[in-house]
């Protein structure tokens, strides 16, 4: 998932009607753009939406394997 995402989800168009809907920094999605949105707040978002927006775990499972192997 990203912010593009949470957009069209929110029907949204600016970063920041999306942070005001949100209650959320501007550069909270300023940050999201650059680095993509954490999977804990991805999560909460899929759980949110019912399922309407999915996580997108592939980097946090590259991430647990790093930490298991490391």
């Amino acid at each position: 998932m990203n912010v593009d995402n949470l957009h069209r989800f929110y029907g949204t168009e600016l970063d920041i009607e999306l942070s005001l809907k949100l209650n959320i920094s501007k550069s909270t999605v300023s940050k999201w753009r650059s680095f993509g949105i954490p999977p804990e707040r991805q999560a909460v978002f899929q759980v949110l939406s019912k399922n309407a927006l999915e996580a997108d775990l592939s980097n946090f499972e590259d991430q647990q394997q790093e930490v298991e192997h490391g």
